[in-house]
């Protein structure tokens, strides 16, 4: 037998919200913020770090600026790669999300439209008695109706 297709609504859904504040945070982390202290913002984005080392008369200063600057750029570009990674994450899960509720709509249309019972049942009992002069026969007929 074929393994079974297993969708979790509530893990894709929490997959997707811990994604999405991820992103966030990153975001925060760009733009200079600590996130896990939002009252107390620090810093500037790491793509404007600049260093003040002595001016333009003293080399080494002016080469550990330019470091400066070179190596948050490089930063910033990781945390925007990873943020793009994340986002594409998010509009997977999503578009999972929408794929298994639009296959069970379908699934329940169809188990409606062929007369398979739903998970949920209603159940109606008729007891029937018809008398003879000779014998005394109980019919008992169960139905069960789909919703």
């Amino acid at each position: 037998m074929p393994p079974g297709i297993r969708h979790d609504d509530t893990r894709l859904e929490e997959a997707r919200t811990n994604t999405n504040k991820l992103r966030v945070d990153i975001n925060s982390v760009r733009s200079g913020f600590n996130p896990n202290d939002v009252g107390h913002p620090h810093g500037l984005p790491f793509n404007n770090l600049t260093v003040a080392a002595g001016g333009d008369a003293f080399p080494s200063g002016v080469n550990f600026e330019a470091k400066v600057k070179e190596v948050g750029g490089a930063i910033d570009k990781l945390l925007q790669t990873h943020e793009g990674s994340l986002a594409r994450l998010t509009r997977a899960l999503t578009i999972n999300l929408q794929l298994g509720d639009d296959a069970e709509l379908r699934n329940l249309k169809t188990a409606n439209t062929v007369g398979l019972p739903s998970l949920t049942t209603n159940t109606t009992n008729t007891n029937t008695t018809s008398t003879n002069t000779t014998n005394t026969t109980n019919t008992n007929t169960s139905t069960t109706k789909a919703n």
